[in-house]
């Protein structure tokens, strides 16, 4: 009996040392208001930013609310989110303590569209300046050399470090102890 335990225990010790060592840092942000100026956002209504140093990538999910005019009978499913993905560019810090995340992605063509996703974390700020979300988010799309920029803000809660568990157990798992 002692012996079974005692082996439980360096099992699960040892799972559990292996799912911290493999576990990946995330921060990530719920996006509460949304100021869109891109077309295709039109209509999103909250989201998600999530920046992965591991992987070296920023993601930006938003989603568009579920709807049906009054009198017409619409299918209840909920529209598919919107899933932006860059390659994570730069880290920086300004003097006033604000973290900004750079990730972009350009096309093949040097004079075709570029598109970019900046995260501003305002958590560690030390200037007096009026901020009125933890975090902003500003997606900028350029369709070409001479065109302007078109940018849409999103503003959310503190980015927060998600860790992600590397070692899911099933029952099978713990039906052998």
């Amino acid at each position: 009996m002692l012996k079974s335990f005692l082996s439980l225990v360096f099992v699960v010790a040892s799972q559990a040392s292996l799912a911290t060592d493999l576990n990946a840092p995330r921060l990530s942000a719920h996006l509460v208001e949304i100021e869109s100026n891109h077309l295709f956002l039109d209509g999103a209504s909250y989201g998600a930013v999530e920046i992965n140093q591991d992987e070296g990538v920023v993601t930006l999910r938003l989603q568009k609310p579920w709807t049906c005019k009054q009198g017409l009978f619409c299918a209840t499913v909920m529209p598919a989110p919107i899933e932006l993905k860059m390659p994570l560019v730069a880290i920086e810090e300004d003097g006033c303590g604000i973290q900004v995340y750079t990730a972009q992605l350009h096309s093949q063509d040097e004079e075709g569209p570029f598109n970019q996703i900046q995260v501003f974390d305002y958590s560690n700020l030390i200037c007096r300046i009026y901020k009125p979300f933890p975090t902003r988010v500003v997606l900028s799309t350029w369709s070409g050399v001479d065109q302007p920029a078109v940018e849409s803000q999103f503003f959310g809660e503190t980015l927060i470090e998600k860790l992600l568990p590397a070692v899911v157990w099933s029952q099978e798992d713990t039906a052998s102890f």
